[in-house]
């Protein structure tokens, strides 16, 4: 199993970023319980250094939008037409849980692709 999760891991595309890192940390977690840990610790500290940078970008973009009036109107005029064509949207059709559905079907499937070509390569080297 643990040459799987790590040949898995190997051929996950740079461009999936999350499930690199379940891999990673499944590949790790396999061979030992401090990489496990280790893995987790280096996981978490990279999403947090993305929330801290999102927070600050938040507060200044507030912080510009609250010093002009125009854009401040602008924005409250903005925001309510958002949170209304979103909730016609989700009432009507339903979207959030057809694209969170559309989005984990497309996880498993990505999955599998990337198991089968682990598994098929592998089953040639043995």
């Amino acid at each position: 199993m643990k040459s799987v999760l790590t040949q898995m891991y190997q051929q996950c595309p740079d461009n999936n970023p999350a499930m690199k890192s379940a891999l990673y940390e499944a590949s790790r977690a396999s061979e030992n319980l401090s990489g496990a840990l280790s893995a987790t610790i280096s996981n978490t500290a990279g999403k947090e250094t993305t929330n801290v940078l999102g927070i600050l970008l938040d507060t200044g973009w507030n912080t510009l939008i609250q010093s002009n009036p125009y854009a401040q109107a602008f924005m409250i005029g903005a925001n309510i037409g958002t949170w209304l064509g979103d909730t016609i949207c989700n009432t009507l059709f339903s979207t959030d849980k057809t694209i969170e559905q559309y989005e984990k079907m497309k996880c498993l499937d990505e999955f599998i692709l990337l198991l089968r070509n682990t598994l098929t390569e592998m089953g040639t080297i043995y």
